[in-house]
């Protein structure tokens, strides 16, 4: 009988023990290969954000920055060109009728200058023959009699005279005088005075 319960002792004792070691060793395995597994899936993920997502985010956010930059650049080039064209077109008016204004009075002032010339070639021509011929035919144009124009009180400054106009508000024919005698310094000066 000691020898069967003996028997039933030491295996039951085998099994509680052996069903305990089991439980503790499958406990302390799995908390080891937890804490172990833990801090592997961490190394793995800090090294994986490392090596592949961080730069890939900062990539796409650098390229999106530039798309964002070039599309800013784009925009404010487009604008500028708008307002360039805008105040080119503003202008244009402007600019046309200053140039159809210098054309006429270039034209005019050829015009003066070739029956000045004509004049002079005139005076020039009766003084040299010394020919008493009468005042009003030597001073005639080649086109014609000169019509009897009154006489003006012009003063000896063009700067003064224009300076009158000014003052009496004639503009146009401060602007005209100034054209006139092709004289830039003088046009600059009355533009410089409005």
């Amino acid at each position: 009988f000691q020898k069967v319960l003996g028997e039933k002792v030491a295996n039951q004792l085998d099994k509680s023990i052996s069903t305990k070691l089991e439980a503790t060793v499958a406990k302390q395995i799995q908390t080891q290969f937890h804490t172990s597994a833990k801090q592997a899936l961490q190394d793995a993920l800090r090294s994986s954000f490392e090596s592949s997502i961080i730069p890939a985010f900062e990539q796409s956010c650098k390229t999106m920055f530039e798309q964002v930059d070039g599309a800013f650049q784009k925009g404010m080039s487009e604008h500028g060109t708008a307002i360039q064209q805008q105040v080119a077109a503003a202008h244009s008016p402007l600019a046309q009728t200053l140039r159809e204004t210098i054309n006429s009075a270039s034209s005019i002032t050829q015009g003066l200058t070739s029956e000045l010339l004509d004049g002079q070639r005139k005076l020039l021509a009766l003084v040299a023959s010394g020919n008493p011929i009468s005042h009003n035919t030597a001073l005639q144009p080649i086109n014609g009699p000169i019509p009897n124009l009154p006489e003006a009180d012009v003063p000896l400054d063009p700067m003064k005279e224009l300076t009158r106009l000014l003052s009496e508000q004639k503009i146009d024919e401060a602007f005209t005088m100034a054209l006139q005698r092709s004289d830039v310094s003088m046009v600059s000066w009355l533009c410089s005075q409005g």
